[in-house]
């Protein structure tokens, strides 16, 4: 099976990124986006809807969000997940410099 990957916080500039990753065999699993708003995804594509589920089903994660606080709440969750031993976390959000200081 090949690896999955969670995507967290599809935006416009992720659209065509997540696209493309359906069309080049990564197991795409979407999360916190509206359905309508996903490429069209063969039945194996399922996604989920919670970022704890994401977490525990894929093998790499990436997250791309605007939020501060969800930045936060996100990285939180991951590291109260449990064993993340060789999963790949990817975070391309764009945060203020302060709370990117913060423990």
């Amino acid at each position: 099976m090949a690896p999955q990957l969670a995507w967290t916080g599809l935006g416009n500039m992720a659209e065509e990124w997540s696209r493309i990753s359906v069309q080049t065999s990564d197991d795409l699993q979407p999360q916190h986006r509206p359905r309508q708003r996903l490429p069209p995804q063969e039945p194996q594509h399922s996604g989920s809807d919670h970022l704890q589920e994401s977490i525990t089903k894929a093998d790499k994660k990436s997250t791309c969000v605007s939020d501060d606080k969800a930045t936060q709440k996100i990285t939180s969750t991951i590291t109260a997940a449990g064993d993340i031993k060789d999963k790949l976390f990817i975070d391309c959000s764009t945060n203020q410099p302060e709370t990117t200081k913060q423990p």
